[in-house]
């Protein structure tokens, strides 16, 4: 059965994009393509708010309509929303979904793995 997402090790949303990028492309990005990344990671799996940057404290998983209906910002670190909802921030995901994200977005950037 899977743990609860509070006991998740858990990665930031910008972290896991920024390597992500890197195996796809062998190269660094920034932040416009840091936060397409972070859409393409967040349609895909399950990603949370959390209450502190660095312990990932008290994740909130981000429903998918709010993952279509939100800018990512500062590379992935904040979902912005237009409606006048609250923004959502110090975005993670659980470090074991990791290794498949970049499998996934190697393939969205049609590079194989080396």
């Amino acid at each position: 059965m899977p743990q609860p997402p509070a006991l998740d090790p858990m990665l930031s949303l910008t972290t896991a994009a920024r390597l992500a990028y890197k195996a796809a492309m062998n190269r660094e990005a920034g932040e416009q393509t840091l936060n397409t990344v972070a859409r393409m990671i967040a349609s895909r799996f399950s990603v949370f708010a959390s209450a502190d940057r660095e312990s990932h404290a008290n994740p909130a998983r981000i429903m998918p309509d709010e993952v279509f209906e939100g800018d990512f910002q500062r590379g992935g670190d904040t979902l912005n929303f237009k409606d006048g909802r609250p923004r959502l921030t110090n975005l993670c995901m659980r470090r074991a979904d990791l290794e498949k994200a970049i499998a996934e977005i190697r393939a969205l950037y049609d590079k194989p793995a080396s």
